[in-house]
């Protein structure tokens, strides 16, 4: 007779019921009724809301976008900038209704944020200022500061993040390489990793403190960790490879940044706060400069079809190895769960 052991003191878990369904221990309407418990109809509910809130409030923004992309010839400037004021006034008016603190709200105040970009890019259209693009994402970015702030939006924060990531790297292509002899990619990568990093470390501070209200609400989406390493490690591996690859004395401080930085996340997210898909991300930085160190070395000393040959094998034997790593660490850290409830 099959068997399928349950600790009574954990809580129930959607894989065990469904265990118990296939081992013939509960009936049909049992199964039912326990998935009801575990899955309830509001918890569906809620969740579809949520979907045609994004759906629509995306669907608005890019329809607003296409209009004036197709009626640009034909729409006076009056016109312009009068139907972009009302869409924003709109979305801030419904945003207000709705309360800044529920989705429909936040997803109209993001819809007005992106908007108001829309209305800086027609407005430097309409009348040629001739001021350099940086300088729109910087108004940009400041103009909706307070309304990152009120609406305590995750999507929103990552927004603005974006736009202050735009607005470094056109200043620097601009007009900062202009005014320093130092290499413009590497300052620009610089920007980035620092930028990033401090919104990473700012959402992990609101993580550990536990702020379930106040202006860092918005670092309880879980979501946005995964997000935040990629922008902060990406830019890292490729000013690291860059490193690697040209030899560049003036870039070189950078390869104990990226070992003390990866080193870093790995003990954190193994040991300090456990987290699968970070560990993933970390070991994926670590592969890829590490291969890229390699092929540079096999350049050298092979001639290409040998060099490739070599290389493909190194890259298959990496990711291999990365794998079973990570499924190993998948079962302790699933262990972990079981035996203290405690890892998120």
């Amino acid at each position: 007779m099959p068997h399928t052991s349950l600790d009574p003191n954990q809580p129930a878990q959607l894989k065990q019921l469904q265990q118990l369904h296939a081992d013939g221990l509960l009936s049909d309407a049992a199964y039912r009724a326990a998935y009801a418990q575990l899955r309830p109809a509001p918890v569906w509910a809620h969740w579809l809301e949520q979907l045609c809130w994004m759906l629509g409030s995306t669907l608005l923004s890019v329809g607003v976008l296409f209009f004036f992309a197709y009626n640009w010839a034909a729409l006076p400037s009056m016109a312009k900038f009068g139907l972009l004021q009302l869409a924003i006034l709109s979305c801030v008016g419904g945003a207000l209704y709705l309360g800044m603190q529920r989705l429909g709200g936040q997803l109209l105040i993001t819809a007005a944020s992106v908007l108001v970009g829309v209305l800086l890019a027609v407005f430097g259209q309409v009348y040629q200022t001739g001021a350099d693009a940086y300088s729109l994402f910087v108004s940009w970015a400041v103009l909706i500061s307070l309304w990152v702030v009120a609406a305590r939006f995750a999507a929103l924060w990552l927004v603005w993040l974006l736009i202050v990531q735009l607005a470094w790297g056109l200043y620097w292509q601009q007009l900062g390489q202009h005014l320093w002899s130092w290499r413009p990619e590497s300052v620009t990568l610089a920007g980035h990793i620092v930028l990033s990093g401090l919104w990473y470390g700012l959402y992990e501070f609101g993580q550990n403190t536990g702020l379930k209200n106040g202006w860092l609400t918005w670092t309880q989406r879980g979501w946005l960790r995964p997000v935040l390493l990629i922008a902060l490690l990406l830019p890292l591996n490729i000013i690291t490879s860059l490193t690697v690859l040209d030899v560049d004395l003036s870039l070189v401080f950078w390869l104990p940044v990226w070992l003390m930085v990866n080193l870093a996340l790995h003990y954190y997210y193994q040991y300090r706060q456990p987290s699968l898909a970070a560990l993933g991300l970390v070991v994926s930085s670590i592969c890829f400069t590490g291969l890229v160190a390699v092929g540079r070395i096999l350049s050298e000393w092979l001639d290409n079809s040998g060099m490739l040959l070599i290389f493909a094998l190194i890259v298959l034997v990496t990711a291999t190895a990365a794998a079973r790593w990570l499924k190993r660490l998948s079962q302790q850290l699933e262990q972990a769960k079981n035996q203290t409830g405690a890892v998120t």
